[in-house]
């Protein structure tokens, strides 16, 4: 048996039929963004719902959709329960609603939809449209011309920790994170502040390889997953001075150390409210490399929504939609 990726268990559960039919349970201990964070990753959550619903349905489904809401916190220390309900089972499409329950309380609900595949991978019984928004341009640079370190860096100036950071966890997804702007817009940026709902981050990101025993069903879980990395954080970069005292300027890799010698954290509450994904590419794998845009086009009454596509790589095509609206509060002394 070839070894596991890092992010297959931790999007794996098993039946739990001393607790009830269609009943999932956690197989490890939830995944945190650190030691000693009480908190658990909503992405752990996102990822176990879909796998829940999946191991419900019949293995020719595929979750094509995903809307979700966090209710409460969930705890790092405690079991985690999926009651799985069986909304409807039709001839193409399938709907399950997964309660997410733990120490008797419900902590998140996601509806997810499924959708048959012919197994054989023959062509649909019906005239189909197609069509799909391209990547965006990578300024001519693949993931190897991307240093390993704007991962670190990305997170030094959002103030999350980095690798060299005590209680910091490995993180199951390699990312490379492109921090200037694409070159058509510097010039611009240098003329005039750019607007919030302008900003873009474009990363490349995949997972280790998974296991010769991982089918398609733990590659979508493992996108889910995937989906809620780091999401929230972008409201910080598209509002710089969120994170620094000087005027609004562009946020790059060489920049970024200097932008944090004058810090001044603003956020008091930052969380994820409500997570939606839609599933472009039910055969897309976690372990190729992706290329990921993400912007954020609202933010007013406490509340962000923040959007984001990944890509394949190697086909271009466009693997999955996602938006998340998510809950921000700043700290009295704070002016955007």
């Amino acid at each position: 048996m070839s070894q596991q990726a890092p992010v297959e268990p931790l999007v794996s559960v098993v039946p739990a039929p001393e607790v009830g039919l269609n009943v999932f349970t956690n197989e490890i201990p939830p995944w945190t963004p650190g030691k000693g964070v009480r908190g658990i990753f909503g992405g752990f959550l996102i990822a176990q719902a879909v796998r829940a619903a999946q191991l419900s349905t019949a293995p020719t489904f595929a979750v094509h959709a995903l809307q979700s809401v966090f209710l409460k916190p969930g705890k790092a220390t405690s079991q985690i329960y999926y009651h799985v309900d069986r909304l409807a089972d039709g001839r193409s499409f399938a709907t399950r609603l997964v309660r997410t329950v733990q120490d008797g309380a419900v902590i998140f609900v996601a509806t997810v939809g499924l959708q048959r595949q012919d197994p054989a991978g023959g062509t649909l019984p019906f005239r189909n449209l197609e069509h799909a928004v391209p990547p965006p341009h990578m300024d001519g640079k693949g993931p190897d011309d991307v240093a390993e370190a704007s991962t670190d860096r990305l997170l030094f100036m959002v103030g999350f920790k980095t690798s060299t950071s005590e209680g910091f966890i490995e993180d199951p997804f390699e990312w490379r994170h492109l921090l200037d702007r694409p070159e058509g817009e510097q010039q611009q940026q240098q003329q005039q502040p750019a607007a919030p709902h302008s900003f873009r981050l474009r990363s490349y990101v995949r997972s280790s390889p998974l296991s010769a025993a991982a089918g398609p069903a733990e590659h979508l879980a493992s996108l889910a997953f995937l989906t809620d990395e780091w999401l929230i954080a972008l409201v910080n970069l598209a509002h710089p001075e969120m994170l620094s005292r000087r005027a609004r300027e562009p946020l790059t890799i060489e920049t970024a150390e200097q932008v944090n010698t004058v810090r001044a954290p603003t956020i008091a509450v930052q969380a994820s409210m409500h997570h939606n994904v839609l599933f472009h590419d039910a055969g897309a794998r976690a372990d190729g490399w992706l290329i990921s845009e993400r912007r954020t086009s609202w933010a007013g009454e406490g509340r962000v929504l923040v959007e984001q596509r990944f890509w394949s790589l190697e086909t271009g095509r466009l693997v999955l939609s996602c938006w998340q609206e998510g809950l921000v509060r700043l700290k009295d002394d704070s002016k955007l």
